[in-house]
This record gives C-alpha cells, structure tokens and sequence, in this order.
C-alpha cells in the first residue's frame, strides 16, 4: 500500500516511527504507571496518528481484525496503524476504550505484529 497520509507523508514515511510506539508493548502489558501516556505521546509525535475515516474502516477490517488475535498476527503494517488510530481515537467518545483494548492484549499485540514488520522486534 503506497496510500498517501495526512502532511503528504508516504506509507514508508512513517515506517522508522514505529520504533519508540513499539518499544512500549511491554511496559503496556507489565500496566507501568506511564506507559499509556508514552503510547498515545509516541503514537503521535511519530506521525502514526493520522486522520482517515476510521469509523468506517472499523465496520469493515478494522472488525475482522479487532478482537481477533489471529487476524492481527497477519495483519499489514498499514492495518496495524489503523487499528491503533481507531483505538487511540475512539478512546475520545468511550472513555476507558484504549485502557480496556491494553489490558485485553490488543493494543500490544498490534505492537509487536508492527515490531515484526519493521524489524524492531
């Protein structure tokens, strides 16, 4: 997928910010105090959090995908970081949502299928 994101930035600009987003799967599942706030501050600053229509998205794949382990292990890069907006900005409407899909092992398990990806595993 060549997909242009918000800023102009290619689907292989934003690649090198996974690294630090990625980084955080295991202080997320160890519940460190901070580690929330690292993902959605990292998540950010790396350019991962973009706009796109991701309530759609999560009517179609993003549903195959969340809550499905499997699927996510054979996810895209791409799917990945959709995923991640979807959780990271839904949390704004459900308050709780993104703590929820981390202690359920979603949210890390998208880091290290976008560690695998990356090659920051």
């Amino acid at each position: 997928m060549s997909e242009t994101i918000a800023g102009g930035t290619g689907y292989l600009g934003y690649i090198g910010g996974w690294a630090p987003v990625c980084a955080l799967a295991g202080p997320l599942e160890r519940a460190e105090p901070d580690a929330v706030r690292d993902l959605l501050r990292e998540s950010h600053r790396s350019g991962l959090i973009t706009s796109f229509d991701w309530p759609t998205w999560m009517t179609g794949r993003g549903r195959e995908l969340s809550g499905n382990p499997d699927a996510i292990a054979d996810a895209t890069l791409e799917e990945c970081r959709r995923l991640l907006v979807a959780h990271v900005r839904r949390d704004r409407f459900v308050a709780g949502h993104l703590k929820a899909m981390i202690d359920d092992g979603e949210v890390p398990s998208i880091l290290r299928r976008a560690a695998q990806l990356t090659g920051n595993a």
